[in-house]
């Protein structure tokens, strides 16, 4: 719930003032939203930034508001950080017409709110992709002569094309140059692997791109947690939404039923998808299957280390554009991943990076049976995995140098862009 103190009750001289816009932020807890969050409270509790947060209300994974913002909060503290909410239009989950109608929402709602003076322009604006709306509020709040960097974590032009809620070329097409035009009027573009920068440079992107992974969000750990007792488990958690695939997990399932009947497959999440995966258990009488809610962030790892395998099933298309982060937090805690994307991808290609990921192709449910099995069975292949996770996190996604990062590349002119505190453009 949002705190009352606000830690930067004064805008320093030598501040840097800056906007944080994203669509998603606390309380959701999967997806974007933690990492806007975490970059967020990460800003402020560094004495050169004082900070305004402008997003929507929330409604992530399950696309119904929260029960606190059913009515109106316009403007809270949260942890130190100033954050301002627009109205937000729940879309439904499988339709495009809805979220795009959710995503004009914020930018009109965005604007209102700029022309109401309840949110002011900045000198350094940061923004956030999935939804090229936050890119263009971004753009509207940022002061004549500012910086504007915005961040892709998914790119959704791509995203709708692939599952199918942008049908047919010229629709997929008109998305892109939207998008792109969009982030061509930003300064710098973050993009978080090699592939993903690729991907926007095909569709038109001609700013400048810089590459910045995901971040774990627990602290690194010396090695794996230990297995619990009971049956072994393999473990999804994180959103259940269309873009993962997760048919391949009843699909998995089944099979272990066969050749491994004492283990369990237990889905752990939230989302539009979830009643959708039970009815499929129940018709494929499956009975190995455990489903559990999302657990509250201080008991995640503890919950993730109920599984000796985990799994993180992509749809073909999706597995392109996207970098699912429960792939390094299922690593974080010393377990091997099994995934299923394809040669080129993000995902394949942390795969050869990382041999703690193991990556098979979409459409080889055998594979994807063989690969979890093994490590299932295999004592030896299984803890050597592990100590791999753990040791590739560490050298790789920890948050505190990634975050530190982006704010190099946010304050690209600091001298001209310190904050004023007689000097609020509006």
């Amino acid at each position: 719930m949002p705190t009352t103190g606000l830690r930067h009750e004064v805008v320093h001289v030598n501040a840097f003032r800056a906007a944080l816009v994203a669509q998603f932020y606390w309380p959701e807890p999967l997806g974007t939203a933690t990492y806007t969050t975490d970059l967020a409270r990460g800003m402020v509790n560094t004495q050169d930034w004082a900070l305004s947060v402008i997003t929507g209300e929330p409604y992530y994974p399950n696309f119904e508001k929260h029960p606190h913002y059913l009515q109106r909060v316009p403007k809270e503290i949260v942890d130190g950080v100033e954050v301002n909410r627009v109205w937000t239009h729940v879309p439904r989950p499988t339709s495009a017409v809805s979220r795009l109608v959710s995503e004009v929402n914020f930018v009109v709602q965005s604007i209102i709110a700029l022309l109401r003076r309840r949110i002011r322009r900045y000198p350094l604006v940061v923004s956030f992709a999935p939804g090229v709306a936050a890119i263009i509020v971004g753009h509207l709040v940022r002061a004549r002569n500012g910086r504007h960097m915005s961040i892709v974590h998914d790119i959704s032009s791509a995203l709708a094309g692939s599952t199918g809620l942008a049908p047919g070329k010229r629709m997929q097409a008109l998305l892109q140059r939207i998008e792109a035009g969009a982030l061509n009027r930003s300064d710098v573009v973050v993009a978080l692997s090699p592939q993903m920068a690729k991907v926007l440079r095909s569709m038109g992107v001609t700013t400048p791109i810089e590459i910045v992974p995901l971040w774990i969000r627990q602290p690194v750990l010396d090695g794996p947690l230990p297995l619990p007792q009971g049956p072994p488990r393999v473990l999804y958690s994180g959103s259940l939404a269309r873009k993962h695939g997760l048919h391949r997990l009843v699909s998995l399932a089944q099979r272990l039923e066969q050749s491994m009947p004492e283990a369990r497959l237990r889905i752990q999440g939230e989302g539009p998808l979830l009643q959708e995966l039970e009815r499929l258990v129940v018709s494929r009488g499956v009975g190995t299957v455990e489903f559990r809610a999302l657990t509250p962030e201080g008991e995640l790892r503890q919950s993730l280390a109920a599984g000796r395998v985990h799994v993180v099933p992509q749809e073909p298309g999706s597995a392109d554009f996207a970098v699912p982060s429960k792939v390094l937090t299922s690593l974080a805690c010393g377990r091997p991943v099994v995934t299923t994307a394809r040669p080129g991808s993000p995902l394949h290609d942390l795969s050869i990076r990382c041999s703690a990921v193991t990556c098979v192709d979409p459409e080889d449910s055998d594979a994807l049976h063989r690969a979890v099995l093994d490590r299932l069975i295999d004592d030896e292949l299984y803890s050597r995995e592990a100590r791999v996770a753990c040791t590739f996190v560490r050298d790789h996604h920890q948050r505190r140098p990634l975050i530190e990062a982006l704010l190099e590349l946010l304050v690209d002119k600091p001298a001209s862009l310190k904050a004023d505190p007689t000097n609020n453009p509006a």
